[in-house]
């Protein structure tokens, strides 16, 4: 008989990081939807624009707290992944809906020099917020394996205990967080003078 209690080994579990992983993974299931109208004739686009104009800064300046203080990730971080999805997946239905809002305008409009500009930079946001939230989904993976709430297999284990991969994941959240929102401020600048500007 030990007389030491001996901790059982973590368990290979579903975590709330694994989760939310996955779904990050899932996501560009949402490319296939183009929701043109929301009633009556209403175009989508303006109303569900406003969800990653809202949430992907919001997601991306939490980001950028707890990678400048990762001491409030256990207690921020699910909630903080959980926004940077739900921006993530806004951004990818104002993405559809903008193509279909687009395909409806007469030729002239949906060729000009302006939509063309808007919808690149709309496509171009959509692939750094994924970017974005598959880092930051990255790394509270390795907050919460490090910290002993989730076992990896060997390999990745060593990985998500070295001190170098973690600040590497915050670097990298940090950097496309910046991007993430200096594109939401291009995407809807371009897009209000496409509005504003051809009328």
């Amino acid at each position: 008989m030990t007389t030491t209690a001996e901790r059982p080994p973590a368990r290979h579990r579903i975590t709330a990081e694994v989760a939310l992983l996955a779904l990050v993974l899932l996501s560009p299931v949402l490319l296939a939807v183009e929701w043109g109208d929301v009633y009556s004739g209403l175009p989508a686009h303006p109303l569900l624009v406003h969800v990653p104009v809202v949430l992907v800064p919001l997601a991306a300046l939490a980001a950028i707290v707890l990678a400048a203080r990762p001491d409030l990730t256990a207690r921020w971080g699910l909630a903080t992944g959980v926004l940077a999805l739900a921006a993530l997946g806004g951004t990818f239905l104002a993405v559809g809906s903008g193509e279909a809002l687009r395909d409806s305008l007469p030729a002239d409009e949906r060729f000009s020099d302006l939509v063309a500009e808007h919808a690149e930079a709309a496509e171009l946001l959509r692939t750094l917020t994924f970017g974005f939230v598959v880092a930051l989904a990255l790394a509270l993976l390795a907050v919460a394996a490090n910290d002993g709430r989730l076992a990896l297999p060997g390999p990745l284990a060593r990985i998500a205990r070295e001190r170098w991969v973690r600040i590497a994941l915050r670097v990298l959240v940090v950097v496309l967080a910046v991007a993430c929102i200096a594109m939401v401020i291009r995407t809807g600048d371009l897009g209000a003078k496409a509005v504003w500007q051809e009328q």
